[in-house]
């Protein structure tokens, strides 16, 4: 019995430095630098979409919100899917796509920025950087965090699984750094790992808690399906220059 239980201890805290190792020491990290000239646009992230969508989804309200508020550029902070982890060619790629994107009613001529997530759900590309066209909407799909500049202001987009693997483990760690006046840990050590300016923001999903933090420069997205806890149904307006937490 003692020996089963040293063992399992041994498993679970092999499991766990699996999980937070980037948060122990400073992950590698490549960017996609892209541009955006928009003076609003839309963040969100995980939306867990099924290949086989059977849920009832409100996602049209992505959609409608943005067409309501005159947005034509969606960044989609990675968890687009929920069961598509896999390697995949360009042309499966852009068949999901165009049917996930389908349930968000996106208004046309909208530009889709997507940095997918790299341990579970997201699919796994070829490239560093696609580049598609479905229908009337531009999509860069991308499987590196990207470096947004927007106008005077440089945002760093990613999932949140650089920092800690598993999304419920992240979830775990910020809550109970919540009793230790570290609420948002996750997003807080992974912008100091990574070296990002103190000037600049880390916006990310993957732990399922919306916030947004003016003064440390950190946002959290939310989620969009009920998983360890409530969908949130929110997203992060941008708009000239200024970062906000909408429920949509």
């Amino acid at each position: 019995m003692l020996l089963a239980i040293v063992a399992i201890g041994i498993v679970g805290l092999a499991y766990l430095l699996y999980n937070v190792k980037n948060l122990i020491f400073t992950p590698k990290c490549q960017f996609i630098e892209i541009s955006i000239e928009d003076e609003n646009f839309l963040l969100v992230s995980d939306l867990h979409i099924a290949t086989k969508q059977l849920r009832k989804s409100d996602l049209h309200k992505i959609g409608d919100y943005m067409a309501r508020e005159n947005i034509r550029s969606l960044f989609i902070l990675g968890d687009l899917f929920d069961d598509f982890h896999k390697k995949i060619s360009t042309e499966h790629l852009s068949r999901e796509l165009k049917k996930a994107l389908k349930l968000l009613k996106l208004p046309e001529k909208s530009q889709i920025f997507i940095t997918f997530s790299r341990n579970s759900h997201d699919p796994i590309i070829s490239a560093d950087k696609i580049e598609l066209t479905l229908d009337s909407l531009n999509i860069i799909a991308a499987n590196k965090p990207i470096r947004l500049c927007a106008g005077e202001t440089t945002l760093i987009l990613l999932h949140g699984d650089l920092a800690v693997k598993n999304g419920a483990l992240a979830y775990i760690i910020n809550k109970v750094g919540n009793y230790f006046q570290r609420k948002y840990f996750v997003e807080e050590s992974l912008k100091k790992k990574l070296g990002i300016n103190k000037d600049s923001w880390l916006v990310m999903g993957h732990t399922h808690i919306p916030f947004i933090n003016k003064e440390l420069k950190i946002a959290n997205t939310g989620c969009w399906k009920h998983y360890w806890r409530e969908e949130s149904d929110t997203a992060i307006l941008y708009r000239n220059g200024e970062l906000k937490l909408v429920k949509i």
